[in-house]
């Protein structure tokens, strides 16, 4: 195994083991209680999850974009779709969602597991290597802790990707397209598709997105009249809590805007005192994102250029909690694979080492060590994150397939890849 997997591996495995004894020694020897005796914080199961389920007694009729009587549905409309097939089930929906969003994942675990060894990794290496990276990742551990929603839309994401990654265009577009509906940062990777100047399936990414948002709020609630001000309060609504700042959210909170919160609370400031400030920031962060891209992220490798729109998927927005980071298994998983590759041929390449240390950090539960009631681990992870912004920036990277910049035919990638 190449020295930066084994680096990853180490800093993943120590930190999880760490993070383990403190809350054994918090909560049976020394009797604390929250936020010490529990993982994660003081979260409640699945909450994410069960939010909205009463809101969906209402599918389809008027009252479900009503902002009185219980949770308000404040996601983008097509993920409603994603929650009507659950909770319209009726029966067993935590566990439905738990095999629907779990299988997927083990099968992506075990591809990446069947391409290590088709690069020359041991079968037995690559099995423990993947699944340990699986059992003891921190963003995986605290999207099953909360049922959040985010775990479908990286699925749909992920699988885009592969599709990408495979040649097939316009299956990609149309997925990431479905992606960004849901949570508008996915579409920062059809930036993929505008770097090669494919412009069809770039423009075919936003379509998908312009046809499925109308549809999916009208199966919601059958009147635009009536739906459209009710989105446009709940989107008020949610705007004015990312104002707020809370000790918990703060700390599984890796955005810029949520370390500018963090920075503003320390010296004394509980909450932003203004609506400005977030739309300042918004407007700040567009133009950033669109100059990088342009300028530096469209002329980079393929990975390279996988891996910085991913960071700024999740560093980006106003608020990207710590389950956002399952993003980042996509370029880890193919960095693993280029890295496996090039050990045999020309060795490990410069940032590859540094990369992987980033990654052991970002993917480990820091938010255990609380000290005082207080964590800074949003905001270490969002310095982690933009150092590895930095690296992708800088060094270049190769795909597993990549002789060149190009993007290669579906002959080259299917000889690259293992046989199914």
């Amino acid at each position: 195994m190449p020295r930066p997997l084994k680096v990853f591996w180490w800093i993943n495995a120590s930190l999880a083991l760490l993070s383990a004894v403190v809350v054994v020694v918090n909560r049976y020897i020394l009797h604390w209680g929250e936020p010490y005796n529990s993982p994660f914080l003081p979260f409640h199961h699945f909450c994410d999850f069960w939010a909205f389920h009463d809101r969906f007694d209402h599918y389809h009729t008027l009252d479900f974009y009503s902002t009185t009587g219980g949770s308000v549905f404040s996601y983008p409309a097509p993920l409603s779709l994603v929650y009507a097939f659950f909770f319209l089930a009726h029966h067993n929906q935590h566990s439905i969602f738990t095999i629907v969003t779990t299988l997927p994942v083990i099968g992506l675990g075990i591809l990446l597991a069947r391409a290590m060894v088709a690069r020359g990794l041991p079968k037995i290496t690559a099995s423990l290597f993947v699944a340990s990276s699986l059992v003891l990742s921190y963003p995986f551990w605290f999207e099953y802790l909360l049922g959040n929603i985010e775990i479908c839309v990286f699925l749909i994401t992920a699988v885009g990707i592969l599709a990408w990654y495979r040649g097939n265009l316009y299956l990609a577009a149309a997925l990431i397209g479905v992606a960004g509906s849901m949570k508008i940062f996915p579409f920062v990777y059809l930036g993929l598709f505008l770097s090669r100047k494919q412009y069809r399936q770039f423009a075919f990414g936003f379509l998908t997105a312009a046809v499925l948002y109308p549809v999916s709020i009208w199966l919601a609630c059958p009147s635009f009249s009536v739906a459209l001000p009710q989105i446009k309060a709940s989107s008020s609504a949610i705007g004015g809590l990312l104002l707020q700042w809370d000790w918990v959210l703060a700390n599984v909170d890796h955005s810029l805007f949520g370390m500018y919160k963090q920075f503003a609370h320390l010296f004394g400031y509980s909450n932003i005192r203004s609506a400005h400030q977030l739309s300042v920031y918004t407007a700040i962060v567009a133009i950033a994102g669109i100059a990088l891209y342009f300028l530096r992220i469209r002329r980079l490798p393929l990975l390279n250029q996988l891996l910085s729109l991913c960071i700024a998927s999740i560093l980006l927005p106003p608020m990207s909690n710590d389950y956002t980071l399952m993003y980042l298994y996509l370029p880890w998983g193919l960095l693993a694979l280029s890295t496996i590759q090039d050990s045999r041929t020309i060795g490990t390449r410069p940032g590859v080492l540094a990369a992987f240390v980033c990654f052991g950090l970002l993917f480990s539960p820091e938010s255990e060590i609380i000290i005082r009631h207080a964590t800074l681990a949003g905001q270490f992870k969002a310095t982690t994150l933009i150092a590895l912004l930095y690296i992708a920036l800088k060094y270049p990277f190769s795909l597993p397939f990549e002789q060149t910049t190009a993007l290669p035919t579906r002959t080259a990638i299917a000889d690259a890849l293992p046989v199914a």
